[in-house]
């Protein structure tokens, strides 16, 4: 079922090829800023200081009840932080979504901090799809990338099988899978034998990622991790081939799903235009401003970026040049 819920939401089909959108799939929010992970490949590495700052409820709220409004049906749970950190906040999150109709309420965790209590309380909630993201073959490959201790991978790995063991004890609906960086030559054989033992035995279904990063930062993770990072976001991986199942261009991101982060001055909600906007280079909107979403969901600076977009399909990447999205695809 994850499979056809992300490609529904990569796939940029002709009502969406356009600068006025209709509302997006699905919208990712920010839970909480914090990460206690340090993670070589991830957007939060732009920051200039970590987070420290959770969503307040009243933001949070805002934005869960203006893009309901506007027909929004799949709410995320996170967006770059890792919303486990913020775990009360997370299950009431969780449970005024389901409060309110939204039809998927999803969730993407490293894991480590997953415990049997917060696995048990987000699962009774309503979380309808629990994910663990499974960026490392080995524990040495761990410390490198994650650049933490590995203590935290074999927690994530344990939380994992106990998730499991919860959701079927108690009957809880809750779908769990699991992503991968599809790494080749002989870190890809390492990371499939950690699938092979202890991922899939416990999950619904696992699927393939690229190795995902901003162009400001690719010089920088291929040295570190030896893999060059693919540009825009792709979607999965098909595993036959090894390819991913969308183009880079023009990016789904921008017409398809909207991405929540937080205001570190105020608390408030900004609409990025990028699934990697970790700061105000890629803000449009401060969302509590607005009462009706789709005002905000086709602000004229994302209606700018989309008819750029649309362009490359025919002029190619040099159409998004000057624009926020350059940093991306000219690297």
């Amino acid at each position: 079922m994850i499979r056809q819920r992300i490609d529904a939401v990569t796939e940029i089909n002709d009502s969406y090829l356009t600068e006025v959108c209709p509302p997006p799939i699905s919208v990712k929010t920010e839970t909480s800023n914090r990460c206690n992970y340090k993670c070589t490949f991830c957007a939060l590495r732009t920051r200039e200081k970590a987070g420290k700052e959770d969503m307040p409820w009243e933001s949070l709220k805002h934005v869960m009840d203006i893009t309901k409004a506007a027909g929004v049906k799949e709410w995320g749970c996170f967006y770059l932080g890792e919303a486990t950190m913020a775990s009360e906040l997370l299950i009431d999150e969780i449970k005024y979504a389901k409060q309110i109709g939204f039809e998927y309420i999803f969730l993407t965790t490293n894991g480590s901090l997953l415990t049997k209590e917060l696995a048990s309380s987000v699962m009774e909630a309503g979380l309808d799809s629990l994910k663990f993201s499974i960026n490392a073959a080995d524990m040495a490959q761990f410390e490198l990338v994650m650049q933490v201790k590995a203590r935290n991978y074999a927690a994530a790995m344990d939380n994992l099988k106990t998730a499991y063991e919860v959701r079927n004890k108690n009957g809880f609906n809750t779908k769990i899978y699991a992503s991968y960086i599809a790494f080749d030559g002989k870190q890809g054989e390492k990371m499939q034998r950690l699938l092979d033992t202890k991922v899939r035995p416990y999950a619904d279904d696992v699927y393939a990622l690229p190795l995902y990063s901003m162009g400001l930062r690719a010089n920088e993770i291929e040295e570190a991790t030896g893999y060059k990072p693919t540009h825009g976001n792709m979607g999965r991986l098909d595993e036959s081939t090894g390819l991913p199942t969308r183009q880079g261009i023009p990016c789904w991101s921008v017409f398809k799903e909207a991405h929540v982060r937080i205001d570190r001055e105020n608390g408030h909600p900004i609409l990025s235009a990028c699934c990697f906007g970790a700061d105000a280079r890629f803000d449009i909107c401060d969302l509590m401003e607005y009462e009706n979403f789709m005002d905000a969901w086709n602000h004229p600076k994302l209606q700018e970026i989309r008819g750029a977009h649309l362009r490359a399909i025919d002029d190619g990447p040099q159409a998004l040049n000057g624009t926020m999205c350059e940093v991306c695809v000219a690297y």
